[in-house]
């Protein structure tokens, strides 16, 4: 979706990746204050692929790639 009015200019506002990351990384912990993350290491020398298990309790409940 565009933004509204002339906001890509240069001069305008633009959203970086790191805000889309963020909005991501906060669903993929959840609320439960007990998640821990570990990379499964899926790149194979490959900058722009990462994936992610979240754990909690020591069992996986979410991945991300």
């Amino acid at each position: 979706m565009s933004p509204p009015s002339n906001a890509t200019a240069p001069s305008g506002w633009t959203v970086v990746a790191q805000f889309y990351a963020l909005l991501v990384s906060s669903e993929a912990l959840g609320p439960s204050g007990n998640a821990g993350v570990v990379d499964m290491g899926i790149n194979n020398n490959h900058t722009q692929m990462v994936g992610y298990t979240i754990f909690e309790g020591n069992k996986p409940t979410r991945c991300v790639a």
